[in-house]
């Protein structure tokens, strides 16, 4: 989490944001340590196959008792962690020669 105000993205400052939002910041902190793999070539954190937003979201209102709404998550994690990612999933049609 970015502590000193020269790490903060852009918008607003995390001074200002309420303890709801600071605690979905460490939430996903935590969760992304947790369920991501850290990639040796890049900055950047990639999620196990299959990993679906709202499936993230459903784990988060589970574990907190005053959660905040999907949208706020989604963008939350778009402005704070855009260096997380999910692993895309190709779907495949089997085709039947007969």
């Amino acid at each position: 989490m970015c502590v000193d105000y020269l790490d903060a993205p852009p918008g607003r400052a995390p001074r200002s944001w309420d303890r709801r939002t600071l605690l979905l910041i460490v939430w996903l902190e935590e969760y992304f340590t947790l369920h991501g793999e850290r990639m040796p070539n890049r900055n950047e954190i990639v999620l196990p196959y299959g990993t679906v937003q709202t499936e993230i979201y459903e784990h988060y209102k589970k574990d907190v008792a005053n959660p905040v709404s999907r949208s706020h998550i989604y963008k939350k994690w778009k402005d704070n962690f855009q260096f997380v990612k999910a692993k895309k999933v190709i779907k495949m049609l089997s085709l039947i020669v007969n």
